[in-house]
């Protein structure tokens, strides 16, 4: 097995006031379409504030720390945050899921549109955020914070219980204690979530998280930055609270994000290609060309990206049990990769899903 990739984890900060969770959305929108800056700074300099440094006025330059996503600088790959920014030679501009962040909002702001888009972003980009919601959908999980309210008390003595596990502390940074420091570690790939697909990382299969500047990263600040994250899920409707214990609701998780039900393991009891059926009505009206057709490597890099281990074995099953249909296929070009179940005539293909309608 190839070494792992060494992704260099930032700081998660997020904005300063957690329950303000309109902060990156309004920002965002309040951008002209065109904005170009060199920096993450520079575009919160030119559209919020003259004052944007690292040392005067920390809360503004938090205001864009983790906007920016996985780069390559230097040969060494860094993830500063969601990707709602993407950096190009010109600098930095708004990326596809920021517009459509900002547009919902905009269209909206006190709609449900944006928080559900808000949300989706978080559980498919960010690994701590993704990590502790793993937990959060295992047996019995629930968080318990120090006392009787919403994230009352010490963010370090909240308690992770859940069936047959030992308790954890997902909002310490603590190094002696069980934190989300081991999932990150012990399931990195997975944590990594839709990053995988990036192109930074073609051909990888696995990886590794490091800090910024020594090996091991860093949790600090990690409190209020996953309680940011929880407000976002509380409003978009995935969380559930009472007093001072916190669950996720799983049947509002699988009818607001049904793409993210199979990765997060939110349907159990289902067959893997169950849970792919729902994946792939959410994913393919996305990867439809003009003609219909879906270019099978661009589709297996999106399973992947969702969870589903092995797409071409995922699909076949679905096939054999009268759940999928490949009605059309053809050849592509060279760079459209390899084809369905490793077919060359199948590099593009025309997919119907039995009983939800066409896939194309």
């Amino acid at each position: 097995m190839s070494e792992p990739r060494s992704i260099a984890l930032t700081r998660l900060a997020l904005w300063c006031d957690p329950t303000r969770i309109q902060t990156w959305p309004k920002f965002l929108a309040s951008l002209p379409e065109d904005a170009l800056a060199p920096t993450p700074t520079d575009l919160g300099r030119a559209f919020v504030t003259t004052r944007m440094t690292s040392t005067g006025h920390a809360a503004a330059f938090d205001l864009v720390r983790n906007l920016a996503g996985l780069e390559c600088k230097a040969g060494r790959l860094q993830l500063r945050g969601l990707g709602l920014l993407r950096r190009s030679p010109a600098g930095y501009a708004v990326s596809a899921d920021g517009r459509a962040l900002a547009a919902a909002y905009r269209a909206n702001p006190a709609g449900p549109e944006w928080p559900r888009l808000f949300a989706d972003a978080l559980l498919g980009l960010e690994p701590r955020t993704r990590a502790l919601i793993k937990r959060l959908s295992e047996e019995g999980a629930v968080l318990k914070f120090e006392r009787d309210a919403w994230f009352a008390g010490s963010y370090r003595r909240a308690r992770l219980v859940r069936t047959g596990e030992p308790d954890m502390f997902p909002l310490d940074a603590a190094r002696e204690r069980r934190t989300l420091r081991e999932s990150l570690n012990d399931d990195a790939w997975w944590c990594l979530g839709e990053w995988r697909s990036d192109p930074c990382l073609e051909g990888a299969t696995h990886c590794r998280f490091r800090g910024t500047r020594s090996e091991a990263f860093s949790l600090h600040g990690i409190g209020p930055a996953l309680r940011a994250a929880c407000e976002v899920l509380l409003v978009g409707g995935l969380l559930h609270r009472n007093g001072g214990e916190l669950r996720l609701d799983r049947a509002a998780a699988i009818r607001l994000l049904p793409g993210r039900a199979a990765d997060f393991g939110w349907l159990a009891g289902e067959s893997e290609s169950g849970n792919l059926m729902i994946t792939l009505a959410q994913v393919l009206p996305g990867l439809c060309s003009a003609t219909g057709h879906v270019v099978a490597s661009e589709l297996r890099n999106l399973l992947r990206a969702r969870g589903v281990a092995d797409p071409d074995r995922a699909i076949a099953a679905a096939q054999s049990e009268g759940r999928l249909l490949v009605y059309a296929e053809d050849y592509g070009q060279s760079r459209h990769g390899e084809g369905l179940f490793g077919d060359p005539r199948k590099q593009l293909v025309k997919l119907h899903l039995v009983g939800i309608g066409p896939g194309a």
